[in-house]
């Protein structure tokens, strides 16, 4: 076989596993174009993408070389977390463009019932990814047509969820040292563990470990700056958490008023422009800092957000259960123990966070 059928070839399989991986379709199935550019994106990742050592030996940004060996090491300090980086994170790719990814999500605009998607191996999800932002806005604007609030908003790194060693991206190398930490440990944390149809649950812990992974990561290295810096994002994690289901709860109780359309859509808005106000406030006194953009809400914005904030505290509660019960419980532990659970919820085809509900309150 000729180096060139070869090559050939090996595309074929990568686009073939791709488009079983990554084709974000319709809940009937896949639409065709969409696997096709899927399987080409991810293909295009996997044959570009080169083994970070060497990119560390041949660039001359003593910054990008700085925050390439961040990686290996928040790389290691997962594994030693107990976590299963595979291969992820040992290779590099710039995609060439600012954005990986835009997500869109949607709503209903008098109810909280996500619009869904269905994938392959995940199953439901209540976002698809577009790989042009006119493509979202495109996507958006024929759910807007059918009365459906659309929130899309853009990503900077994903996870093929072990079944692709995932490498570093340009987009996810931009960050900052800590956003960049959490989002290793936050990836690696969906190749050790993933309920099926069970985003929320999946992308909150993701999000727990990540934040607390970062703060252990560089208090460990003594970078107090940095793990403060760690420290203070989980604090707002917390507050805009408790944030999001305030607004939603205020929301739902205004759904459920026997009121015509036209004043529940004013009064909607009402509760909305009230609650970016608040938001205002609640960031400032945490973070000590105003906004850098504005906080966009709507119900398609507030499930968004809640994908990676549902119950956010309780994964928070364990923790400080368990070390009230043992001093020396650390991160690995809680890793273990969310790992057994997760694997439970899918033996037996439970909800994870009754589960979770239930070693809170035994």
């Amino acid at each position: 076989m000729t180096l060139a059928s070869l090559a050939h070839l090996q595309i074929r399989q990568l686009l073939l596993r791709s488009l079983i991986l990554v084709c974000l379709g319709v809940t009937s199935g896949c639409s065709p174009f969409f696997v096709m550019r899927a399987g080409y994106e991810e293909s295009r990742i996997l044959l570009g993408k080169k083994p970070i050592t060497k990119v560390i030996e041949k660039t001359a940004n003593q910054k990008t070389k700085a925050k390439l060996e961040l990686v290996q090491q928040a790389r290691s300090f997962a594994a030693a977390l107990g976590l299963k980086p595979r291969g992820s994170f040992t290779e590099y790719y710039d995609i060439q463009r600012d954005v990986l990814v835009w997500v869109l999500s949607a709503t209903p605009k008098f109810s909280f019932e996500p619009y869904t998607w269905w994938f392959p191996i995940v199953g439901s999800m209540p976002y698809r990814g577009y790989f042009s932002k006119t493509a979202g806005i495109n996507a958006a604007k024929v759910l807007a047509a059918k009365n459906y609030d659309t929130f899309l908003r853009s990503s900077a790194a994903f996870s093929t969820l072990g079944w692709f060693d995932d490498p570093l991206l340009s987009t996810t190398l931009a960050a900052d040292e800590v956003a960049l930490v959490d989002t290793v440990i936050h990836e690696i944390v969906h190749n050790t563990i993933w309920v099926k149809d069970n985003v929320f649950f999946n992308e909150t812990m993701a999000n727990v470990i990540g934040g607390l992974g970062a703060y252990e990561f560089f208090k460990a290295r003594g970078d107090l700056v940095n793990a403060a810096i760690a420290e203070k994002r989980i604090a707002r994690e917390k507050k805009f958490s408790e944030f999001i289901q305030t607004t939603k709860t205020q929301l739902i109780t205004l759904f459920q008023e026997n009121i015509a359309a036209r004043d529940q859509e004013l009064r909607k808005q009402e509760i909305l422009e009230a609650a970016v106000r608040n938001w205002d406030e609640i960031h400032i006194l945490v973070m000590g800092e105003k906004l850098k953009n504005p906080l966009v809400l709507n119900n398609a914005a507030i499930i968004a957000y809640e994908i990676y904030l549902k119950d956010y505290q309780k994964f928070h509660d364990y923790v400080t259960a368990r070390k009230s019960q043992n001093t020396t419980y650390d991160l690995a532990q809680f890793i273990a123990e969310l790992e057994k659970l997760a694997r439970l919820a899918d033996s037996e085809q439970v909800d994870p966070y009754s589960l979770l509900n239930a070693k809170l309150n035994p």
